[in-house]
C-alpha cells in the first residue's frame, strides 16, 4: 500500500488532485476505489497504475517544468512496477 498511498500524495502535491474521490477517477476507478484499497491494504492493480502513469504523462504537457519532471518520474515509476508484475505473473 505505500506506493498507492505515495503516489497519491505527490498527485495532490503536484496539485493534480485535492480529494481521494479525484485521485480514484485520475486512476480510471470509482470514486470510493482509493479509501477502500487504503483501507483494506490492498496494492495498486495493474490496471489502475497503467491508466494513473498514461494521465500522469498527459498532465505533464501541462504543469510547471518541475511539477513535469516529478509526474513523468512517477509515470516511471508506475511502469516500472507494472513491468516487474508483468515479469512474475501477478
Amino acid at each position: 500500500m505505500i506506493l498507492l498511498e505515495y503516489v497519491y500524495e505527490r498527485c495532490k502535491e503536484m496539485g493534480l488532485i485535492s480529494t481521494q474521490y479525484e485521485f480514484s477517477e485520475l486512476c480510471g476507478r470509482n470514486t470510493s476505489w482509493f479509501s477502500a484499497s487504503k483501507s483494506r491494504n490492498l496494492p495498486i492493480s495493474t490496471e489502475a497504475a497503467l491508466n494513473l502513469s498514461v494521465r500522469l504523462r498527459e498532465f505533464a504537457a501541462t504543469l510547471s517544468c518541475r511539477q513535469a519532471r516529478a509526474a513523468k518520474q512517477l509515470s516511471r515509476t508506475l511502469m516500472v512496477m507494472v513491468t516487474e508484475r508483468a515479469g512474475t505473473g501477478r
